[in-house]
């Protein structure tokens, strides 16, 4: 049997993958998500399994489950000829996230457990856009369940 946290992340992905957004991708699962950010040509969109808390329920054998799921968006943005990231840029994929966001305010579900929230804090990480022109932002999807 599947860990629930690697059930979720993986039921995550597939969402990602089945839906249609502004910029073309393909969702991966791991454990590990950094890459290589000077290689990096395309939006990168990365299910990380961040998260697993389990606490009892009552005197039953169950628990009540609470796991936390990331999603990494990486893409390098375009510079000015003075080497200034363009703002606008910037724009276009902090909307591209929302896109992402978005799509679980309408699924409740997964696999098995239901969508409490999402946090997006810090919307990106500076130094990444700094050092390396390339925008990565992190926001991650809270479910909760018995088991």
């Amino acid at each position: 049997m599947s860990s629930p946290i690697k059930q979720v992340a993986e039921a995550v992905k597939a969402a990602l993958n089945e839906a249609s957004y502004t910029e073309s991708f393909r969702a991966v699962r791991s454990w590990r998500w950094k890459h290589d950010l000077e290689a990096l040509s395309s939006v990168a969109v990365t299910v990380a399994p961040l998260t697993e808390e389990s606490v009892p329920v009552g005197r039953l054998p169950n628990t009540r489950d609470t796991l936390i799921v990331g999603v990494i968006v990486q893409k390098r943005v375009a510079v000015d000829s003075n080497g200034i990231v363009v703002d606008e840029d910037v724009d276009k994929l902090i909307d591209f996230v929302e896109e992402l966001k978005d799509t679980f305010r309408s699924q409740s579900k997964m696999a098995g457990y239901t969508w409490r929230g999402t946090s997006h804090d810090p919307i990106f990480d500076d130094r990444h856009l700094d050092e390396f022109k390339i925008l990565t932002s992190v926001f991650t999807l809270t479910y909760l369940g018995i088991r």
